[in-house]
């Protein structure tokens, strides 16, 4: 019984190793220490100290693979808020006026009550980042609910369309999105993805501390993880540790805030040095996390319609247009040259739709559709309003040529 305790407790302390996090020693060194809880214990004479010891390493264990079944990457906005802000005429060129951004009781964005529980006559989930969020339109404004309100009148049924988008997210969250909102009664999902991804292949290429992410396994992902990590910032945390993402704040009366000055004049691209990049295939992540979702919708049978991002990196987009990229890529000290911007966008806008063409998934092509210019965009990729109505009419074009009823 002594030799089978040391053997599992050696066990439990290797499998911590196994776990460590390439982009942290800290939560490395955490893991570690944690795992090896049960042969640490093994110093002590007392068989219950041993024995606590055991138990406590079996139940990191135990909640590791909890967390790596059930958690993952899903990542939602903050559930229950409202935020009202006011856009002043240029802060976000074709957004103009207020804006009420809120989120249900799930943290999606929404414009009618949504019963997950319950079977709707056709629930479609929006999925995707910060062009999906479009966390500065209106609800009322946003692709998603054009889509819904599209779709209604030309499918003569009552069709919820949910908005999940959370800015930043890569193609491997929506993974995790999509395994997550099935059980939420889904008919449909639309995926609108790719921005995100080419960014971060492009960051890698001249950053060397942008590391693997860690795996689904390790500790700062599993639920002892997370709540230690929001114990660390703020005790009230602790339950929005399990979610990610903007914060909108609930809205408290008074003076309703004037955003003014322009994202790109916030960001300062226009001072940064410019390089060249352009990577010969999509990343690997990328690719695998796009197998993942296709193989998901396979074995499900869910009606899945993957779209690729529109952006200004067009010919065609003007010189003033230009100013207002900073997403070239984000938060960095340099910026990609045009050229480079325009083949990186085509290279992972054409991947997609062949990527789904492939595997017979419905796919839809926004990326062509939509011209370079403030008519669509209020800086590089995001929609303003007129876009927004742009995307959903042709999304709702592309959902039912592909057979959605």
């Amino acid at each position: 019984m002594k030799r089978a305790g040391l053997v599992l407790s050696i066990l439990i302390a290797l499998f911590g190793v196994s776990t460590r996090d390439p982009q942290s020693w800290i939560w490395t060194a955490a893991g570690i220490a944690a795992y090896g809880v049960p042969l640490a214990a093994r110093i002590f004479r007392s068989a219950t100290a041993r024995a606590y010891g055991l138990w406590f390493g079996v139940f990191m264990v135990l909640q590791a693979a909890v967390s790596a079944l059930y958690l993952n990457d899903y990542a939602t906005l903050t559930p229950n808020t409202r935020h009202a802000f006011d856009v002043a005429a240029g802060a976000r060129p074709g957004i103009e006026g207020v804006q009420v951004v809120t989120t249900d009781r799930m943290g999606f964005r929404v414009t009618k009550p949504v019963d997950y529980s319950r079977k709707a006559p056709l629930r479609i989930f929006a999925i995707g980042g910060s062009t999906t969020e479009q966390i500065w339109l209106d609800d009322r404004r946003t692709w998603a609910h054009l889509l819904q309100e599209r779709l209604s009148a030309r499918l003569g049924k009552n069709v919820e369309v949910v908005n999940t988008g959370v800015s930043g997210l890569l193609t491997a969250h929506h993974f995790d999105t999509l395994r997550r909102i099935r059980r939420m009664r889904a008919d449909a999902v639309v995926i609108l993805t790719g921005v995100n991804d080419w960014n971060r292949q492009i960051r890698r290429h001249f950053d060397a501390r942008i590391k693997d992410e860690p795996t689904q396994w390790a500790f700062r992902r599993t639920m002892v993880g997370r709540t230690l990590r929001a114990l660390a910032l703020k005790p009230e945390h602790v339950f929005n540790a399990f979610r990610s993402g903007p914060v909108s704040d609930a809205s408290a009366g008074g003076k309703i805030p004037v955003v003014t000055g322009t994202i790109a004049d916030e960001k300062h691209s226009a001072a940064r040095p410019v390089r060249q990049f352009v990577p010969e295939s999509v990343s690997e992540e990328f690719e695998t996390a796009l197998k993942k979702i296709a193989e998901f919708c396979r074995k499900t049978g869910l009606f899945c319609l993957i779209a690729n991002q529109p952006s200004g990196y067009k010919a065609g987009a003007s010189a003033k247009f230009r100013e207002s990229f900073w997403m070239t890529p984000p938060d960095t000290d340099y910026q990609l040259d045009f050229d480079s911007l325009t083949r990186t966008a085509s290279l992972y806008n054409s991947h997609l739709l062949r990527f789904a063409g492939e595997r017979g998934i419905p796919s839809c092509d926004l990326a062509s559709a939509l011209d370079p210019s403030f008519e669509n965009f209020y800086d590089d990729c995001h929609f303003n309003t007129r876009g927004a109505d742009r995307v959903a009419s042709l999304l709702a074009d592309c959902l039912t040529k592909a057979g959605l009823q």
